[in-house]
Formats: C-alpha cells, sequence, structure tokens
C-alpha cells in the first residue's frame, strides 16, 4: 500500500497562491527537478507499519534539470494525493509549507582582522600580509574548488595606473620576483559564511630598489562554476626603504630621568619594548616625558609653548629625502595631537606632516625584545605616512602637543607626559 503526495503543478501553484495571499510574499513554486519526496512521490506501507511513518524529501537539482534557479524565495507545498492499496480518505486541506531562500554563493577577499593595507620591508627582508577570502552565505561545495588570482603584469600594470591617477600617487607595480600570488584550494565543506586566511608573504632582495611600490590582489576565477568571484582590488602599499640607526641620533626636552625614574630618549632605540606577559617579565625599554618634579624646577623647560613634547632627530648622515616614521607605544599616554618638522638647525623647521586630530595609532601586533626575550606584542602602533623632505635636511622634529587623553602637553602649569615603546625612521 502507498500514500501519494500531490504532484500536480497547478494544484501546488495553488497552495503558493494562497501561501502569497497570506504573508504578503511573492515565493514561487519549487520546480519539481529541485526535490524528489519519498520514492517517485510515495511513501510506501508494510504490513509491519502502524499509523506513523516518516518520509524524506529530498532537496537536490536532478541530472535532468533544465531549469537553473534564480536568486529568491521558494515555497515547497507538501499534501496529500490519494491511496493506493488502501480503502482510506487523505486529508488534502493540510498543506506543509517549505520554504527555501536561493542566494548565489559570492566568494569576496578583504584585509584580515587587524591587518593593514601598508608595510615597510627592508632589503633583503620579508612582512606578510594577511588577506581574507570570505563567502557571503552558508554553502555547501558540490566539489573542490581552485581560486586563482590575477597574475598578467600588464592587467597589474594598469590597475596601478588607474589607481595612481585617481589618487594622485606616484606608486610603481612592485616587482613579481618578490612575492607569489598561489593560487587557494577551497576543500569540500559545509560553510556558514566561513573566511579563509589567505597569507602572502613579500621577500626583497639586495637588488630590489629602494621606493613605494604597490601591489593589486584580484580574485580571477574559480573552478566552482555554481561560485561568484567578487573582483574587488585590494591594494597593498609597499614601502621599500632602509632602517635607520638612531643610536646617539635623539634629543627632547622631557624625559623621565629625575631622582626617582630612569626613562631617557635614548630607551627609544635599543630594540626593546616595554612589554608584559603573564610571567610578569617587564624591561623598562620606553621613553616617558617628565611627570614627577624637583622642589622649585622650572617646568616650562619641560613644555615648550609652541612644539609641546619634542623629539628630534639627527638626520645629518642620513642622506635622505623620502621617510617615514614608525611608533610603537604598550602604555595609554602615547602621542595624541602632533606636528613633523623638517629643517637644517633647530631655528629653521618647516611642517611636513601635522594631525587635525588625535595621530592615527592602531592595535597591532609587534615582534619585539621584552627583557632580551623575543616576543609578540599587541601594543598601539603608528606608521607616518611618506613623507618628502627637502636635500640637505638635518633634523627631524615630533612636536607632541597633547597625549592620547587630549591632555596638553604646551601647559607647564601641567604634569601630563607622554610616552613611546620604540621610535623607527625608514628613508631612502
Amino acid at each position: 500500500s502507498k500514500v501519494v503526495f500531490e504532484a500536480d503543478p497547478i494544484k501546488l501553484q495553488e497552495w503558493v497562491d494562497v501561501y502569497n495571499q497570506a504573508e504578503s510574499k511573492s515565493a514561487t513554486l519549487l520546480p519539481a527537478d529541485y526535490y524528489t519526496i519519498g520514492t517517485d512521490g510515495k511513501l510506501e506501507f508494510g504490513t509491519a507499519d502502524r499509523s506513523n511513518k516518516e518520509v524524506a524529501i529530498v532537496i537536490s537539482a536532478k541530472a535532468s534539470s533544465t531549469t537553473a534557479l534564480s536568486e529568491g524565495e521558494y515555497i515547497l507545498p507538501v499534501t496529500l494525493a490519494a491511496c493506493e492499496g488502501m480503502p482510506f480518505l487523505v486529508n488534502k486541506e493540510t498543506v506543509c509549507y517549505f520554504k527555501f531562500s536561493v542566494e548565489t554563493p559570492i566568494l569576496s577577499i578583504g584585509l584580515a582582522s587587524g591587518e593593514t593595507n601598508s608595510d615597510i620591508v627592508e632589503a633583503s627582508k620579508s612582512t606578510t600580509k594577511k588577506l581574507s577570502l570570505k563567502l557571503n552565505t552558508g554553502f555547501q561545495w558540490d566539489e573542490a574548488a581552485t581560486v586563482s588570482f590575477e597574475t598578467e603584469q600588464s592587467t597589474l600594470e594598469g590597475l596601478v595606473s588607474a589607481y595612481n591617477t585617481e589618487n594622485s600617487t606616484n606608486y610603481t607595480l612592485l616587482p613579481s620576483d618578490t612575492y607569489t600570488l598561489n593560487e587557494v584550494e577551497l576543500t569540500r565543506e559545509l560553510t556558514n559564511a566561513s573566511s579563509k586566511d589567505y597569507p602572502i608573504t613579500i621577500t626583497t632582495t639586495a637588488q630590489t630598489a629602494t621606493g613605494e611600490y604597490l601591489l593589486p590582489v584580484q580574485m580571477k576565477s574559480c573552478t566552482n562554476n555554481a561560485i561568484a568571484v567578487k573582483k574587488d582590488i585590494i591594494y597593498l602599499q609597499i614601502s621599500v626603504m632602509k632602517k635607520l640607526d638612531l643610536t646617539d641620533k635623539l634629543s627632547t626636552n622631557s624625559e623621565g630621568v629625575s631622582s626617582w625614574s630612569d626613562l631617557p630618549v635614548r630607551l627609544l632605540a635599543d630594540g626593546k619594548l616595554w612589554g608584559q606577559d603573564p610571567y610578569n617579565e617587564t624591561g623598562a625599554g620606553y621613553w616617558q616625558s617628565e611627570w614627577n618634579f624637583e622642589v622649585n624646577d622650572d617646568k616650562t623647560k619641560y613644555f615648550d609653548s609652541t612644539y609641546g613634547v619634542y623629539i628630534d632627530i639627527n638626520v645629518t648622515d642620513a642622506n635622505i629625502n623620502h621617510l617615514k616614521i614608525v611608533m610603537k607605544a604598550s602604555r595609554g599616554n602615547y602621542p595624541g595631537k602632533a606636528k613633523f618638522y623638517a629643517g637644517t638647525s633647530k631655528d629653521d623647521l618647516t611642517p611636513c606632516l601635522s594631525f587635525e586630530n588625535k595621530m592615527p595609532f592602531t592595535k597591532r601586533d609587534v615582534i619585539g625584545y621584552v627583557k632580551d626575550k623575543l616576543k609578540t606584542v599587541n601594543l598601539n602602533y603608528y606608521e607616518s605616512d611618506f613623507i618628502t623632505v627637502n636635500p640637505g635636511t638635518k633634523i627631524i622634529r615630533l612636536s607632541f602637543l597633547t597625549n592620547a587623553s587630549n591632555k596638553s602637553l604646551t601647559d607647564s602649569n601641567s604634569t601630563n607626559n607622554v610616552s613611546l615603546d620604540e621610535l623607527e625612521l625608514y628613508g631612502y
């Protein structure tokens, strides 16, 4: 004996119309090619079966499917039509509605969590930038898929040229021998808007010219035709520069070197972070402006009315006029509002970079030494825009006007202070 399920498309459409009217929807009847109820639309009862029996409804495109589904909402009304071999009536008025949302899986690319699109690389060294491939919706792969990236040099050069025109920049395409855009394998798995990290390692050689480079990263294709590839472009800005040795090159108008502290500005070039870890291993490898003052101390020497708390970098022998400045701070009193100056002497300073609000510090994992141990520390990180200074520049002044709490550093009546773990200067 068998129970037969309704398969007449006219009657099924009538049920869909009832649903749409009741729910104010515009759903479409799921085509018969995309589902199977029981065995050929029937449920068989044997002699051992009693009053209840489950039936399986399988949703899948059949090999004979000729209609591709468009995105949208589909409805499958399931109701009984008749009994075969049993002297029973069936309730044709009870309907179970199954609702399906059909979406096109779209694979997009973006920066991984906590990643930035810019970095500085010294000659013969490397850096790794992490991108993220993300699917917009839950999807079960029909088969393993391979995602490839645009590597045609003429196409990439065209993207760099378009970027330069739109942004009034002068980047050069990153040389192809410094990186590899490997294909990504997406294995068959059940995903739910999942993402996959995609690391790109950029390794310069001794022959890589210093300068400002751009690497456009764009997905090209996916071997699984069910997945659409979004052709957005991630532009990685890579500065190939030399790191200047700032040992004995730093001076300041304010450093915590009173009778109860020893946090001089020279510590910004010692290669050590302050850092903290669960074992309370700390190293005081940071600079902090003076905050505890001797009796009758003249505080005006610590707070300049024009430059606030400032750090001067001696670049007399550096022979650079293109530079970037990096600051690392693990403490909360890092610089806020600031101005950078360049000139031939302390009496000849011209602004080269300023900030309307606070300096754009961001949280970032940094590898550095904490009390002679190499560790990864999450701290406040700042990387300046690309700065061009006049040939013959001998001094770079970093003028800090407030700290991150917006406390003034130009007011000599205050005890406000500012600190940094490391200061780095790159240039060519």
